[in-house]
């Protein structure tokens, strides 16, 4: 399974649901070669861990953005944790983004990952809580790469 899929799995265990007007949202890429480290930014000339001069293979990469879902049992959680409660409309967002590099003569992959909160906040616990949601999301990503 790519990582970008899992990672919707683990995002919906940890009660966040996607953003669907981000201004980032792309199909994941696939290209049938090795790119650098941060695909986002090539004059950054970094490896991917495994590469060797000449390697061939392939760079997977995606980026979502996820809120916390405030329905049902998301909203008793967050009336519970965040006092004011904070506005419709208003809210924390989490970015993942990562990159899968697939090498052909070693049948080896790397994959790094970034996650970051963004958004203005002047609830504290919000911010907290959104931080739990993050950690419970990165850790199920965390648990599922060392088995794969």
């Amino acid at each position: 399974m790519p990582v970008g899929e899992y990672v919707k799995e683990a995002a919906a265990r940890a009660w966040l649901l996607p953003v669907r007007n981000w201004q980032n949202a792309a199909d994941p890429i696939t290209e049938h070669r090795i790119l650098h480290a941060d695909p986002w930014r090539p004059r950054l000339v970094e490896w991917p861990l495994g590469y060797t001069e000449g390697a061939t293979g392939s760079t997977n990469y995606f980026a979502q953005c996820w809120e916390f879902n405030r329905d049902g049992k998301g909203k008793r959680i967050l009336e519970k944790l965040s006092k004011p409660i904070p506005p419709d409309g208003f809210n924390l967002y989490l970015v993942v983004s990562g990159v899968t590099w697939q090498f052909t003569k070693t049948k080896l992959c790397s994959t790094s990952l970034i996650a970051r909160i963004e958004g203005i906040n002047k609830y504290e616990a919000h911010e907290k809580f959104m931080m739990e949601r993050a950690g419970k999301l990165l850790a199920d990503l965390e648990a599922w790469l060392k088995g794969a």
